[in-house]
């Protein structure tokens, strides 16, 4: 008999108490930004940054990016929307 929380592995089975079920993750505490050329202003690259604690200083300086419009990389800052 397989009751609910029973997981099947490779060697047997093994059982799970109800304190030890897998549950899915809660949310995080991630933000969705844009990255601004600071050359000509568009907005390319949307990206993930965790803020939980603020911003890394690496992230507030900007980020090396490719800029089509120009076909160079170019320095690309935070912009939240």
């Amino acid at each position: 008999m397989v009751r609910c929380g029973t997981l099947l592995s490779r060697g047997g089975v093994s059982c799970l108490c109800e304190s030890e079920m897998i549950v899915a993750k809660g949310k995080t505490n991630r933000e969705y930004v844009w990255l601004l050329c600071s050359e000509t202003g568009d907005l390319i690259y949307r990206t993930q940054v965790n803020v939980m604690g603020g911003l890394p200083e690496k992230l507030k300086a900007g980020l090396q990016k490719y800029s089509p419009r120009l076909r160079k990389h170019t320095l690309h800052k935070i912009k939240r929307k």
